[in-house]
């Protein structure tokens, strides 16, 4: 049986979540599957599981290899794929199991290079899944029809996460481009999903919600120390900048220079002081088009403001510090009226949604 889609899935040491994961994607309901799971030096019981559903399942590959990175352990399972279709899984997360077969629908249907489906997230911690997609804006997306980077130039970097496993990409496509996953700590799949939405001729939308992304595990690549994952953001926006071609970074700049700015502001707040200066020296030495940039060009003043205000100076080590507390001051308090402003939204709409006899029942209730 030829695969039609060729799933791979790269494991570290995820034997706690990796038995769902298996079973979301073995009873798909799409059949002409090759399903390759990278062993990427697991030291815990991985791949025994792996090993167990490779046994009584022919369509599960193993490759094993020493413990790297995710975008090394997604590169070696690339390079064994024979499917039309190709699909990226974390070993912690889990698909819907309908969801090659309809997106492999919609790929024939438009002659889609990528096709995006919307995913919701799972906190691990309090048992709470969303039912709203965190994914795709779809308000950004063109509707009814395919569409491509130019169709939406304004919002280019926006419309979508950068990640690998809410798409479906077409198998020659990715290899005619030449698609390589970044082969560092974290943020290893941004430059392949980007630079497939530039190249893409066509992108579709399947507006499901296919994927579950669990959070607060405490073992996904977020979790890897700043000593080491500092450099990752910086590096993958130097490679994507490189590799877009002038007429291709020229139609989408708008789009580009907002989503960097958005990216190294939140960014640095996450850092103490020592990492953050360290960041910091490292966006001094890249020119991302983020220095005078015009008011018409920007999507969030208070974004450019920060940047404007701290990062586009010349400090030294003990000035930067200096200026990194005023800096997370002034950040937080307006990350702070942020959330209570979304709060108060929130109640707003629930006020709405509600009548004032139901409100005063559910008071009653609850006393």
């Amino acid at each position: 049986m030829s695969a039609v889609v060729s799933v791979v899935i790269p494991v570290h040491n995820g034997e706690k979540y990796l038995r769902e994961c298996l079973d979301t994607v073995v009873g798909q309901t799409l059949k002409e599957l090759e399903i390759i799971c990278v062993n990427d030096g697991s030291t815990d019981g991985s791949l025994a599981i792996l090993e167990e559903y490779a046994a009584r399942d022919a369509r599960v590959k193993i490759v094993s290899q020493e413990a790297s990175n995710a975008g090394h352990a997604r590169n070696t399972g690339l390079a064994e794929t024979t499917g039309k279709y190709l699909s990226f899984l974390d070993a912690d997360d889990w698909f819907e199991l309908d969801m090659l077969q309809s997106m492999v629908s919609l790929a024939k249907e438009t002659d889609a290079d990528v096709v995006f489906c919307k995913a919701a997230t799972f906190n691990q911690k309090t048992g709470v899944q969303s039912t709203k997609s965190f994914s795709l804006k779809e308000r950004l997306v063109p509707k009814g029809k395919v569409f491509s980077f130019a169709d939406i130039r304004e919002d280019a970097f926006q419309f979508c996460r950068t990640a690998a496993w809410d798409k479906l990409y077409k198998a020659s496509f990715v290899k005619a481009e030449g698609l390589q996953f970044q082969e560092q700590p974290r943020m290893n799949d941004c430059f392949f999903s980007t630079m497939a939405n530039v190249r893409a001729r066509k992108m579709a939308v399947c507006n499901k919600t296919f994927i579950h992304y669990r959070i607060n595990t405490g073992t996904s690549i977020t979790s890897i120390s700043p000593d080491i994952a500092y450099p990752c953001t910086l590096n993958t926006f130097g490679k994507l900048q490189k590799a877009m071609r002038p007429e291709e970074l020229s139609l989408v700049e708008k789009s580009w220079k907002n989503f960097v700015l958005k990216n190294v502001v939140n960014e640095i707040a996450t850092f103490s002081e020592d990492i953050a200066y360290r960041y910091y020296t490292l966006l001094k030495q890249n020119d991302f088009g983020l220095k005078g940039m015009k008011g018409s060009e920007i999507y969030d003043r208070f974004l450019y403001h920060m940047y404007d205000k701290y990062l586009d100076k010349d400090w030294t080590e003990e000035s930067f510090k200096v200026a990194f507390a005023d800096y997370l001051k002034e950040y937080r308090a307006k990350k702070k009226q942020a959330n209570w402003k979304k709060s108060l939204g929130g109640l707003v709409c629930l006020l709405r949604s509600h009548s004032l006899a139901s409100l005063l029942r559910q008071f009653r209730n609850s006393r």
